[in-house]
């Protein structure tokens, strides 16, 4: 167990709600957000920062996605000092106290998308496939065609985040219904990498809300 998850297997009791995934405390339940709390590791000595996690699970991650977290700042110039595991649980429980509340309140993808909402100028090609899905799966249908659109019409920068957003307009392309399909996949395949399935709620199918 690394020591990020002995940390937060200590915290875990004093948070209800929450459950340890591997070395996230993933706040239940989770659909196409993971919510959740994460000690990353530092160049400084037995320090590490407190990350408030925000992870989209509509598209394929390999790795905990740290785009759309916070750094929680830590009493020890920020961050937490992790070398005595049992006084690092009880700094981390003080700095979670006031912020569990605004995880339990971004559950699914209409709050995520307003989470991010200040990265709309954010050009970068992954960012705007989060837009893209994200609009898909509150119903925006002609919002997420559009985005996908317009990013098959750029150059191509990052061959494996193209292939994705491809996959994502070409499903498009053939009906909401490919697209909504494709999306759960990812999505299962996600609960599964990282071992969110005592948190997983399956998320309702797709409801649209504008003309296709």
């Amino acid at each position: 167990m690394s020591r990020s998850a002995k940390i937060l297997e200590l915290v875990q009791p004093a948070l209800p709600g929450t459950v340890l995934c591997r070395d996230v405390l993933v706040l239940a339940p989770t659909s196409y957000v993971l919510r959740g709390f994460f000690l990353n590791a530092t160049s400084q000595k037995h320090h590490m920062d407190l990350w408030k996690v925000v992870m989209p699970l509509h598209r394929p991650l390999d790795n905990l996605v740290l785009t759309y977290g916070t750094i929680i700042a830590g009493p020890d110039d920020h961050r937490v000092r992790v070398d005595d595991v049992e006084r690092a649980a009880e700094v981390v429980k003080q700095c979670l106290r006031h912020e569990v509340q605004a995880l339990r309140d971004l559950e699914g993808p209409p709050q995520f998308l307003q989470r991010i909402s200040r990265m709309s100028d954010n050009d970068f090609e992954v960012v705007q496939l989060d837009f893209a899905l994200t609009h898909f799966l509150i119903g925006n249908v002609s919002e997420a065609r559009c985005i996908l659109r317009s990013q098959m019409e750029r150059p191509e920068i990052y061959p494996t985040h193209r292939q994705v957003t491809r996959r994502a307009f070409e499903a498009l392309e053939a009906g909401p219904e490919a697209l909504q399909s494709l999306i759960d996949g990812w999505r299962d395949d996600n609960v599964a990498r990282f071992c969110l399935e005592p948190t997983s709620r399956k998320p309702p199918g797709l409801r649209l809300v504008r003309p296709t």
